[in-house]
């Protein structure tokens, strides 16, 4: 989980070619703008290794759009279904919590090792709580099998608090 000491993500070309800001916003701008610069003839082939995996240009772009989408329902509550735990729900500070969720930033490797953004913790006065981003069907019936597709996806934020993960 995140703590006051942010780790960062590991991020490279295979060439050793590293990320020069791995903070999570500049690290997705440096994969977009990489993917925006290759030449079409090397376009398929583009590769980078990230924590250790090698992720391959499909898989790039894939979690790129999930942490876009993610972003949005996170940030604004639109483009997918938000659900409060009943611990949640009765937080007497619930809006303040809202907020920092909103505005959450601090994406580490540990919890988000996709570069999806689907979870993260806050903090306040000593009580944790956890938003998490789920990927179902249309129906909500089953796991999504492309979540970055939302013609075939739908997503779930939950947020609840630490004790009840």
């Amino acid at each position: 989980m995140s703590t006051t000491t942010q780790a960062r993500h590991s991020i490279t070309t295979l060439d050793g070619q590293p990320c020069p800001d791995v903070a999570p916003i500049a690290a997705m701008n440096w994969l977009t703008q990489m993917l925006a610069s290759l030449p079409a003839s090397e376009f398929n082939q583009f590769s980078v290794r990230v924590n250790g995996e090698v992720w391959s240009r499909g898989t790039i772009l894939q979690n790129l759009l999930c942490a876009r989408r993610n972003d949005t329902l996170r940030r604004h509550f639109i483009g997918g279904h938000v659900v409060m735990t009943e611990g949640f729900r009765a937080l007497p500070n619930r809006d303040e919590f809202l907020q920092r969720i909103t505005a959450f930033e601090a994406f580490e490797p540990g919890d988000d090792p996709y570069l999806d953004r689907s979870f993260g913790c806050v903090e306040i006065g000593g009580q944790k709580a956890f938003w998490k981003i789920d990927y179902y069907d249309k129906d909500c019936h089953y796991a999504s099998e492309e979540p970055w597709n939302p013609e075939k996806t739908t997503r779930v934020l939950t947020l609840m608090l630490a004790e009840e993960y």
